[in-house]
């Protein structure tokens, strides 16, 4: 912080936990084929809609297409994008949402008569791979992601595997996976929360644990069978 004396250094506020969030919500139908049509909204938090509009309105307009175009291949996986609507991008002060409608047809995968599907498993990364660690690990602020997705099953199939629920917490993270059957259809919940935290270097171990248990317990599907 400046000051008429030179200035002196403070922590910043923690912004509101609904400004840090980011929700999305899909509906996926999967059909006997093993296509799925899925309909997906995303809510931005602040930040990143802020930082989207102002790039977006400084950008020619063969840019804004490639920029949607990327988005929107990364949001759906490299899915048919059928329908799209994109809201509040030149609203100040405004959380983006985005909508698409896409078919995709590589979601599912067919094995004779069975089909596997799910959310997808959380990926290691590079971070905190190193064998020792000297120094706190200090996050400054939070962030939650929330997904949640339901699976529409098509008739004449059972469910022959459902994933068991994930549900790991640390002083500085929490993750969270969960599904539930209602007739033929899967709903799923997920929420990877980061909190303000400094976690002491002695604890290295146990923070390299977490990013591995959360990439080894989400390697499960749905699994499903054609009755009969």
């Amino acid at each position: 912080m400046v000051n008429e004396k030179g200035g002196f250094f403070s922590t910043i506020p923690l912004m509101d936990e609904s400004e840090v969030v980011t929700i999305t919500e899909e509906h996926a139908v999967i059909q006997d084929d093993g296509i799925a049509i899925v309909e997906a909204t995303a809510l931005l938090p602040m930040e990143l809609s802020i930082s989207i509009r102002e790039r977006f309105r400084n950008m020619p307009n063969d840019e804004q297409q490639k920029f949607f175009a990327t988005f929107e291949s990364a949001f759906s996986s490299g899915g048919k994008v059928l329908e799209r609507e994109w809201k509040n991008l030149s609203t100040p002060h405004t959380k983006i949402t985005v909508r698409l409608k896409y078919e995709n047809s590589h979601r599912v995968q067919r094995v004779g008569d069975m089909m596997m599907f799910g959310m997808p498993q959380r990926p290691r990364g590079t971070l905190f791979t190193t064998p020792k660690r000297k120094y706190p690990i200090v996050f400054t602020d939070n962030a939650r992601k929330e997904k949640h997705v339901t699976y529409l099953i098509p008739d004449g199939y059972e469910i022959v595997n459902l994933p068991k629920i994930v549900a790991l917490n640390h002083i500085f993270a929490r993750y969270e996976r969960t599904y539930h059957v209602n007739g033929n259809t899967i709903s799923g919940i997920e929420v990877y929360e980061y909190k303000e935290s400094r976690t002491p270097a002695a604890q290295y171990e146990k923070v390299k644990k977490f990013y591995d248990d959360v990439t080894r317990m989400t390697n499960d599907l749905i699994m499903i069978k054609k009755k009969g």
